[in-house]
């Protein structure tokens, strides 16, 4: 028992280790707005385009920033979520919805 949990353990460290380098790219305004998030829920770029810098777009701008931002914490969860489910077998996580 003691060996699958230090195996388990040291490929929870790998998955964590890789999370960290995998990327997810959320886009709003029809691509005007870009951002990315890596696997531990952190945001590593915003990309704005230029278009979207109009003074007169500054709501919908800062609506389409929130909505990426919150797609991109979500695709990153969702990988997050890929990530435990292949390192635990394919074990149903639905009952957890909110764990990871």
């Amino acid at each position: 028992m003691d060996n699958f949990v230090e195996r388990l353990r040291s490929e929870l460290d790998l998955v964590q280790t890789a999370l960290k380098e995998k990327r997810v790219t959320a886009t709003a305004a029809d691509g005007l707005v870009k951002v990315t998030a890596n696997g531990h829920q952190e945001i590593t770029a915003v990309f704005l385009d230029p278009q979207a810098l109009y003074p007169k777009n500054q709501a919908p701008l800062e609506e389409a920033v929130l909505a990426a931002v919150n797609e991109a914490i979500q695709l990153s969860r969702q990988l997050l979520r890929e990530e435990i489910s292949r390192l635990a077998g394919g074990i149903n996580q639905a009952g957890y919805p909110d764990f990871f």
